[in-house]
């Protein structure tokens, strides 16, 4: 079974008014912040609009590798995408909340020169080998997923 870890260093201020936090220790750099309502400068995206990018990264990466598998090309796939999180826990007011996630949408529209089936046949790998809807969907979050021959 082959591993690789994904690692980073960080540096963030951990200030109200300054909750900025640099992602370091690869060859890119990245930063994550707040909205201005939440203590940020609203200069950056948020960690949950990282999570939200991560996820449709990784379907877009997987279906690019299974779109070779299956000998069709994608001109381009147009995803919408969606993570609901209960922000009880987040705020404080529920700390036993073990699911903060509600539920989850990825629709994509997939540009091709495949036929409807070698789309579901992608769209069905994309659910089993997409490792982090699969974290989603392992913790009891319900994905809904709509992915077509555009």
């Amino acid at each position: 079974m082959p591993i690789e870890t994904f690692e980073c260093t960080a540096q963030g201020s951990g200030v109200l008014g300054d909750t900025k936090v640099q992602i370091t220790g690869s060859p890119w750099t990245f930063v994550l912040d707040e909205p201005e309502a939440e203590g940020g400068k609203n200069q950056n995206a948020n960690p949950m609009q990282f999570f939200v990018a991560s996820l449709v990264g990784c379907e877009n990466e997987l279906a690019a590798v299974v779109a070779s598998e299956l000998k069709i090309k994608i001109e381009k796939i147009e995803w919408d995408v969606a993570v609901d999180l209960n922000l009880d826990g987040f705020e404080g007011e529920d700390l036993k909340l073990e699911q903060p996630y509600t539920g989850a949408r990825i629709d994509g529209k997939v540009f091709t020169d495949g036929t409807p089936e070698q789309v579901a046949s992608l769209a069905a790998s994309l659910h089993s080998r997409c490792p982090i809807r699969r974290l989603l969907v392992n913790s009891g979050v319900v994905v809904q997923s709509n992915i077509v021959k555009a």
